[in-house]
Parts: C-alpha cells; sequence; structure tokens
C-alpha cells in the first residue's frame, strides 16, 4: 500500500520510528474508541458491543507489525498507557452489565460521546 507521501514528509512528521509506531498506535486506538457511538446508534446495545469487541480483536491482531517496538514505547511515553486504557475502558464498560442496565448505560454514553 503507498501512503502517498514522500520519505521527507515522512520523517518531519515522525522523526524517528518510535515516533511513527506511537502515532499509529494513538490513531488505531482512537478509531476503535470512536467507533462505539456509530455502532450504539445503529445497532441494539448487545449487537453493538458484540460488533465492538470483533473490531477490538481486530485491533488487537494488526499489531503485528508494532509487537517489538510498542511494549517499549508505552513504557517510556509518559501517559501514552493510561490514555490508550482509559479510552478502551470507557468504551468496554458496556460488555460486563445485564441487558436492562445496558440500554441505560447506552443511553448514557450517547450523551456523554455527543
Amino acid at each position: 500500500m503507498n501512503a502517498g507521501v514522500g520519505i521527507g514528509t515522512l520523517y518531519r512528521r515522525f522523526p524517528t520510528r518510535d515516533d511513527l509506531v506511537e502515532a499509529t498506535y494513538r490513531n488505531e486506538t482512537a478509531r476503535l474508541c470512536e467507533s462505539a457511538p456509530a455502532l450504539l446508534a445503529e445497532l441494539s446495545p448487545h449487537e453493538a458491543m458484540r460488533v465492538w469487541m470483533e473490531g477490538f480483536v481486530d485491533y488487537i491482531l494488526n499489531k503485528n507489525g508494532m509487537t517489538d517496538a510498542l511494549p517499549a514505547i508505552l513504557a517510556s511515553r509518559d501517559g501514552l498507557r493510561a490514555h490508550s486504557r482509559d479510552l478502551l475502558r470507557m468504551r468496554f464498560k458496556l460488555s460486563s452489565m445485564p441487558a436492562s442496565k445496558t440500554e441505560r448505560c447506552a443511553r448514557a454514553f450517547r450523551q456523554t460521546t455527543s
């Protein structure tokens, strides 16, 4: 796949490989988390959670190229691990609730993300 960006632009934006891996990781985490409101708007809370969890599994599996660098980056970049954890935790809370509470939580979730 070609990103259509020159090597000079790439190095200006991401001076090190770690910078590129971190930006990719942040972007993928944000995209995964941002998908939750749309899923809740289109699907039942239970189905939205199922589809979101499938996306989460893909998110984990797609870290293949980053497996060597990511642990060190997460350990060395202040706040990166906590930021990602907090985003994912907020979206994941829906899965551990009984169905009756899930709908109430989904309404509250929609309000906090709009």
